[in-house]
């Protein structure tokens, strides 16, 4: 299966969206003791196939911060400059696309005094800007009671940053490991009208999957704990789970999101004013 995008044309299938732009989401196992030893051989391996993947923004999480200019200066190799970052959670986009504007969002609870943040910047794709949030939850709480208030207060972060930047909630694109099998993906972002991308894809592919495989493992069904998230009346064209190649301990995956007849580019009558 080729995985590079499509040419941004209307599509010839009446029932396929108009392409927006793809987002790519990448956990890079970066913190955990296997991560950090093998984490210098495998980056240019995944570099290689971020550009393969070809998505005009990439979020990744479990960046260490003494990696981040090394991987940023292969990223610029291919193509993508950084857009924003904190804390292992980092956009890129391909170089000439417009950001303006980035903020860090400080999730509470926090588990043992363990900091979580997001970072959330505003992308404009095609004419038409949207926000990305991306984020890394707790992942040591069992129950899921830390993650379900850390995405909580992701969203209402987010939101809040979204209605200062004039971007409607049908523009905002959520990235993140939930480290939850359920609890996050209902309790919150169901519960605020976001869905996940495969649930409303025009095509997905290998959604039965999971996407945290354990080091040395393999692809096997199950729930996924990586998510990206859209509002429900956003258009989604694509959404993949990819099983191979294997570079990390959760796989890739991404998102073509379709345009909504509602979207007005700001260059045309009636658009809306960006701060």
């Amino acid at each position: 299966m080729v995985d590079t995008p499509e040419e941004p044309t209307a599509p010839t299938d009446p029932g396929r969206p108009e392409l927006w732009f793809g987002v790519d989401f990448r956990n890079l196992a970066g913190f955990n003791r296997h991560g950090r030893r093998t984490f210098d051989d495998r980056i240019p391996r995944i570099v290689d196939d971020i550009a393969h993947v070809g998505r005009a923004v990439v979020c990744v999480v479990e960046l260490p911060n003494p990696k981040i200019a090394g991987f940023t200066a292969l990223m610029q190799t291919i193509g993508y400059v950084h857009a924003a970052g904190a804390r292992g959670r980092h956009v890129y986009v391909e170089d000439g696309i417009h950001t303006v504007g980035r903020k860090v969002l400080d999730l509470r609870p926090r588990y043992r005094g363990d900091d979580k943040q997001g970072i959330a910047v505003q992308v404009d794709a095609r004419g038409v800007p949207a926000l990305v949030v991306t984020a890394h939850l707790e992942n040591r709480d069992a129950s899921g009671t830390h993650q379900v208030g850390q995405a909580t207060s992701l969203v209402d972060q987010g939101e809040a940053y979204a209605e200062k930047r004039g971007i409607p909630r049908s523009r905002i694109v959520w990235a993140l490991d939930t480290n939850s099998h359920q609890r996050v993906r209902t309790e919150v972002f169901e519960h605020r009208g976001y869905v996940d991308v495969f649930d409303v894809a025009h095509s997905a592919e290998n959604p039965g999957y999971r996407s945290f495989v354990p080091w040395g493992g393999s692809p096997a069904l199950g729930s996924r704990i990586d998510l990206i998230a859209v509002h429900a009346s956003r258009p989604v064209r694509r959404a993949r789970l990819r099983l191979t190649p294997i570079l990390t301990d959760h796989l890739d995956l991404f998102a073509d999101l379709g345009m909504d007849p509602q979207d007005v580019r700001p260059s045309e009558p009636g658009g809306p004013v960006e701060s």
